[in-house]
């Protein structure tokens, strides 16, 4: 419903409980910050957002195990954060990431590896056509 400011402090106090009661290296902790990230992105806040996807990224990495899936979705949103922001380079090398983690994970064919592929593809094509 675009109600950032509305949202904002209800992520943060949701992020805070999992940080108490799970631990701050707990699974559902970067999900919270995955979410905390995906809401200051949609907000042009982009040094909070990279910094909540890279943490997201690290807990799943480290408690999951880096071919995880979830890794994987790490990847796509710190990818496409990159991409919003023209670093192409950086982008372009997780979107790869992602979608190998994917394919080696879930399968070639799963919603997930296809809608990685899918955001790759809109990149290159940004890519291409930086001004359109």
């Amino acid at each position: 419903q675009g109600k950032f400011e509305q949202a904002e402090p209800l992520y943060y106090r949701s992020l805070a409980i999992k940080e108490q009661s799970m631990g701050q290296n707990h699974p559902r902790v970067a999900n919270s910050l995955n979410n905390l990230a995906s809401l200051h992105q949609a907000q042009g806040k982009f040094e909070q957002a990279e910094a909540e996807y890279k943490k997201s990224l690290a807990i799943r990495e480290n408690v999951l195990g880096a071919d995880h899936p979830q890794v994987a979705s790490s990847l796509n949103n710190l990818a496409i954060l990159y991409d919003v922001q023209g670093l192409y380079e950086k982008a372009g090398i997780l979107h790869q990431k992602a979608i190998a983690i994917a394919e080696q994970a879930l399968g070639k064919f799963h919603a997930d590896t296809k809608r990685y592929e899918k955001n790759y593809h809109r990149f290159l094509a940004k890519k291409a056509n930086p001004h359109e």
